[in-house]
C-alpha cells in the first residue's frame, strides 16, 4: 500500500502537482502584511468563495508552505505558516503563559532558520518577532487585527507578506529552509521497508487530514507511542520499529493527503473513507469507477450510459468515455480508511487491473437484476442504495454497519462471496417493517444475487414457473392468496401480508391451512378474469407442491427463497396491466 502511494507521489511530482520533500499544502485564511522594519501594517484576507451544494462558502486558500511536524501535545512551532498562538502570542483559549511559550518557540525557530540570510523578507520577519508585543490588549486595539480578530483567534493559519511577496515564496527563504532540513535530519541510515534503500529513517510519520470521523488536526497511519507497541529487539523508538525513510514517509503522506482532499478521488461509505486512483494518470477511469460503484446519488450516472459501459465490459470491448479510451490493463488502487481515535485503521486495500474491477462490478449488477415495478425508476442498484436497505428507517443515523459495508465493498470488487451479515440484515428489515415496499426490487435483487453467488443456484430475473422448490412455491402461494383478498375487498387497508407474512414465512405448516380456509371467502366474491387468473396460479402451484405435508419451519435461507417467490409472483400479476 505504501509503495503504491509513493509511486503515486513520484508520478504527481513529475507533473508538478505535488510539492517537493519538506513542503506541504495547507489552507491559509490571512496574511500578515509587515513592513521592512517589522511592523504589522495590514491583515489580508485570503479566503476563497466556492460552491458547496447550493451555497457559497469561504474556504482557506491553499499554499505550498514549509512542512510542520505532527502536533500531539506540547509546544511545536511551524515555520512561516502557523496560527495566532505562535505568530501573535494570543488565542481564544486565554492561557497567557502557554501562548507566551508558543510565541517564544516560534521566534527561536525563525531565528535558527533565517539567521544570516540576507534578504528584505527575512530581515522583516525577524524584526517582527523582535518588535511584536503580544497580549490581549494589543490584539484588541491594533487597527489591522480588529476586523478579523474572532477568526484569527479561533486558530486560522497565518502567513507573512512583505510588499508584494509572500515570505515563504522568497528564493532566499526557500534555500534557507532546505539547508535547515538537511542539517536537522538524522545521519543514521537504515533499510527502508518501502523503497529498500539505505536512508535516514522517519521518527514521526505525517498526519492524514480528511478521514471522516478522525481528528481534524490529523490522524496517523503509522505510529508507536508506548513501549507496549514497540517491536522487540528493534533499536530506537517510534518510527524505528517500522523503518520507513523520511523521503518515503513524506511521499506517501503527501500523496494520500492530496487524494483525501480531492472529492474526485474520495467517497464516504458508512464510516469508511474510500480513496481510489489509477496507476496511469487517467481521470476518465476514476470517473467511470465512481459512477458505476461509489456514486452517492449527488451526480448519478444515467442508466443508459451505465448500460452501454456494462455491455462493453461484458463483451471485453474498449471503453470510450467522453472521448477518452480507458485501458483495461491500467493498474488501479482502492483504499478504505476508518477512524480509530488519533489513528487511522485500514479497512481494506485492493489493487489490480482496472478491467478486472469493472468486470466484478458488472457481475454484481447482472446478478442484482430483477423484474421491477413501474415506480422503480432506477434499473441498476448502486452500493450505497443497497446498504441503505439494511438500515432501520426510523434510526437517527442512517448509516449501515461499517464492518458490514466494508465487507460488502470488498466482495463486490473481488468477486468473492457476499457477506452473510448483509443477507441477514435484509431479512431482518423485511420481517420488521410493514407496508407494500417492505419487499422492494433492491432487497429482492440482493436475495437473488446472494443465492446465485454464495450457493451457486440458478435464479431467474422474473417468475420461475418451473421451480419445484417448496419455499419458493409457498411464497408464490402466499402472494396469490393476498392478491385474491385485495381483489375481493378493494377498499381493504391491511392484508394478510401485514398480519401473517412473518409467521407464514417462518412456520408455514401452522399458517397456510388457516389462510387457505380464509381464501375461500375471498374466492366467492371474485368474478370474471380475476377469478380465472387466481385459479390458474393456484392450480399451477398445487401441481408443483404435490400432496406432501407442509414444512413446519423454514431456515433463514429458505425464508429468503420464500420472499423471492412472493416477490416474483406479485410482479407477475402486474404484467398484464403494464402491457395494457
Amino acid at each position: 500500500m505504501l509503495q503504491a502511494l509513493v509511486e503515486r507521489y513520484e508520478a504527481e511530482y513529475k507533473e508538478r502537482r505535488l510539492p517537493q520533500e519538506g513542503w506541504e499544502y495547507r489552507g491559509v485564511l490571512f496574511a500578515l502584511v509587515i513592513s521592512k522594519a517589522g511592523d504589522l501594517l495590514q491583515v489580508m484576507p485570503l479566503a476563497q468563495q466556492v460552491m458547496r451544494g447550493k451555497k457559497q462558502v469561504n474556504v482557506p486558500q491553499r499554499f505550498i508552505v514549509p512542512m510542520g511536524e505532527t502536533r500531539a501535545s506540547g509546544v511545536c512551532p511551524f515555520f512561516l505558516c502557523d496560527n495566532s498562538s505562535y505568530f501573535l502570542g494570543m488565542d481564544a483559549k486565554g492561557k497567557a503563559k502557554r501562548t507566551a511559550e508558543c510565541f517564544a518557540a516560534a521566534k527561536k525557530l525563525h531565528e535558527e532558520v533565517l539567521g544570516g540570510v540576507q534578504s528584505e523578507a527575512t530581515r522583516a520577519v525577524l524584526a517582527f518577532f523582535e518588535r511584536w508585543q503580544g497580549g490581549k490588549e494589543m490584539l484588541c486595539t491594533h487597527p489591522a487585527l480588529a476586523p478579523y480578530l474572532v477568526e484569527i483567534l479561533a486558530g486560522a493559519n497565518l502567513v507573512f507578506r512583505v510588499a508584494s511577496t509572500f515570505v515563504h515564496e522568497d528564493p532566499a527563504v526557500c534555500e534557507a529552509w532546505e539547508k535547515y532540513l538537511d542539517a536537522s535530519g538524522s545521519k543514521e541510515k537504515r533499510r527502508c521497508l518501502v523503497t529498500g534503500t539505505l536512508a535516514p529513517i522517519a521518527v514521526k510519520h505525517p498526519a492524514l487530514k480528511g478521514v471522516t470521523g478522525a481528528q481534524a488536526t490529523g490522524a496517523l497511519l503509522v505510529s508507536f507511542n508506548a513501549n507496549a507497541y514497540e517491536s522487540y529487539g528493534h533499536d530506537g523508538e517510534q518510527g524505528g520499529n517500522a523503518p520507513v525513510s523520511k523521503k518515503a514517509a513524506f511521499a506517501y503522506g503527501t500523496a494520500l493527503n492530496a487524494l483525501l482532499f480531492d472529492h474526485k478521488h474520495k467517497k464516504i461509505i458508512g464510516d469508511t473513507t474510500v480513496v481510489y486512483w489509477a496507476g496511469e494518470k487517467n481521470e476518465a477511469a476514476q470517473e467511470v469507477f465512481c459512477g458505476m460503484y461509489l456514486d452517492d446519488g449527488t451526480n448519478p450516472m444515467t442508466d443508459d450510459l451505465l448500460e452501454v459501459i456494462l455491455q462493453k465490459v461484458q463483451a471485453g470491448e474498449a471503453i470510450d468515455y467522453q472521448g477518452v479510451d480507458i485501458p483495461y490493463d491500467n493498474p488501479f488502487y482502492i483504499l478504505g480508511l476508518a477512524p480509530n481515535a488519533a489513528r487511522v485503521s485500514v479497512r481494506f486495500f485492493l489493487q489490480g487491473f482496472f478491467g478486472d474491477f469493472l468486470k466484478n462490478i458488472a457481475l454484481y449488477m447482472e446478478q442484482m437484476e430483477i423484474v421491477r415495478p413501474k415506480w422503480e425508476t432506477r434499473k441498476y442498484v448502486l452500493l450505497w442504495e443497497l446498504l441503505l436497505e439494511t438500515v432501520n428507517p426510523n434510526a437517527k443515523v442512517q448509516m449501515a454497519s461499517p464492518i458490514m459495508a466494508g465487507a460488502m465493498m470488498r466482495s463486490i470488487l473481488t468477486g468473492s462471496k457476499y457477506p452473510v451479515s448483509v443477507f441477514q440484515n435484509i431479512l431482518l428489515r423485511i420481517r420488521a417493517e410493514q407496508g407494500a415496499k417492505k419487499i422492494n426490487a433492491r432487497r429482492a435483487g440482493f436475495l437473488k444475487a446472494y443465492f446465485m453467488r454464495n450457493r451457486g443456484r440458478k435464479m431467474t430475473v422474473a417468475l420461475d414457473e418451473n421451480s419445484t422448490d417448496v419455499a419458493y412455491l409457498l411464497g408464490r402461494w402466499f402472494a396469490v392468496l393476498e392478491k385474491a383478498q385485495e381483489q375481493a375487498n378493494p377498499e381493504i387497508k391491511a392484508t394478510i401480508r401485514d398480519r401473517f407474512f412473518n409467521s407464514a414465512c417462518g412456520t408455514p405448516a401452522y399458517v397456510f391451512p388457516f389462510l387457505q380456509k380464509l381464501s375461500l371467502h375471498h374466492m366467492k366474491k371474485l368474478e370474471g378474469a380475476d377469478k380465472v387468473r387466481v385459479d390458474q396460479f393456484l392450480t399451477q402451484i398445487f401441481e408443483k407442491l404435490g400432496t406432501g405435508s407442509l414444512p413446519r419451519r423454514l431456515s433463514l435461507e429458505k425464508q429468503g427463497i420464500f420472499i423471492l417467490g412472493y416477490y416474483h409472483q406479485r410482479q407477475k400479476w402486474y404484467e398484464k396491466k403494464e402491457e395494457k
